[in-house]
């Protein structure tokens, strides 16, 4: 837990490099479930800012789930298979709730708000995904 509360401060002081070798320890321990996933989430935006595309999925994969962290990890990944990947069917996929707050486990207005991001980013991928597809049968 030290070393998850170190690397946390040293990512808020700026110290990016310090923060993400921190919390590549403190996963690497036994910390408490809410806490992993909170490690996890923050050491992949340092390894996507770092350009460390790899890593950040990775973690983003291990972090799905009913959480806050779960649903910001939905939403990287299909970026991911949106913009990098070009996969906009599997990135369609993951832009699912999946069943979303049934859990109880996030609040209901950071529900609506995470609701309406998927919700737009869904609407957007079923039209390239359409657009994919008819392309597809053109060829």
């Amino acid at each position: 837990m030290e070393l998850f509360g170190v690397s946390r401060i040293c990512e808020r002081r700026g110290e990016a490099k310090r923060a993400r070798k921190l919390y590549e320890q403190s996963i690497a321990s036994v910390l408490p479930e809410g806490t992993n996933r909170t490690a996890r989430a923050a050491l992949a935006r340092l390894a996507k800012r770092d350009g460390d595309l790899a890593r950040a999925h990775e973690l983003w994969e291990s972090a799905l789930g009913n959480s806050r962290e779960g649903y910001e990890a939905y939403e990287q990944l299909a970026i991911h298979y949106e913009h990098e990947a070009r996969e906009p069917e599997r990135a369609l996929a993951l832009a699912q709730l999946r069943g979303a707050n049934q859990a109880g486990t996030i609040a209901a207005a950071e529900y609506r708000r995470l609701k309406a991001r998927f919700e737009h980013r869904m609407l957007r991928l079923e039209r390239r995904a359409s657009r994919t597809l008819l392309d597809a049968c053109d060829a």
